[in-house]
């Protein structure tokens, strides 16, 4: 009896030490997931909200609309759909929707991480950037474009692939790289010099290693 429950435990123990070594802990390890979407909330994994961030808070008329839709990529129980009208009323016409990345909004150290991932689709296949915000004593914003299509696409950006945005009325911005510290958020627009109406699904968004 004293063998076979020794047996057991030995049994017990590999399997844990299996288990430990599976893909699905190392992938909660290599990945920092921001949001999700599918506790049925518009919300990242911290619980804030994703915010629309348009030139009608300036006196423009842009505007971004943030809706849940069902499934999502690979059949999951939820995604976002971005449904964005950039006008011409404004000098600088601009429109998105941004998630903050860490919790309470507090800046965060993504130096381990080489870049962000996320699903999307759209019919407007070039029509929008990925943004993220750093806040290192002052803020700066980088971009970089990404192509989807109908259907589920994976879109991954290194960090490399994102270029510093000048302020309004400020000189061009230098050829800086995105150094990965005081990151604030990140965030989906449609490209600046485009107008209409634009709509994007959006899931899963998360930092990779």
């Amino acid at each position: 009896m004293r063998r076979a429950g020794r047996r057991r435990a030995i049994a017990l123990e590999m399997a844990l030490v299996l288990m430990a070594a599976g893909g699905s802990p190392r992938a909660q390890r290599d990945t920092l997931l921001i949001g999700d979407f599918d506790a049925g909330k518009a919300e990242t994994k911290s619980g804030l909200s994703l915010w629309p961030f348009c030139d009608d808070q300036y006196g423009g008329t842009s505007q971004a609309r943030v809706s849940l839709i069902h499934p999502g990529a690979d059949g999951s129980p939820g995604a976002l759909r971005l449904s964005i009208r950039i006008t011409g009323d404004f000098p600088t016409p601009f429109a998105g929707a941004w998630a903050m990345v860490g919790p309470e909004g507090l800046v965060t150290d993504l130096s381990a991480y080489r870049g962000v991932r996320f699903y999307a689709r759209s019919k407007d296949a070039a029509a929008f950037t990925a943004g993220i915000v750093r806040f290192p004593g002052q803020l700066k914003r980088y971009t970089a474009p990404f192509t989807v299509g109908d259907g589920w696409t994976l879109v991954e950006l290194p960090f490399d692939k994102f270029q510093l945005v000048a302020a309004p009325g400020a000189p061009p911005a230098d050829a800086s790289p995105l150094e990965a510290k005081d990151i604030t958020s990140f965030g989906i627009a449609v490209a600046s010099k485009l107008r209409g109406e634009f709509a994007l699904d959006i899931d899963r968004i998360e930092f990779y290693r």
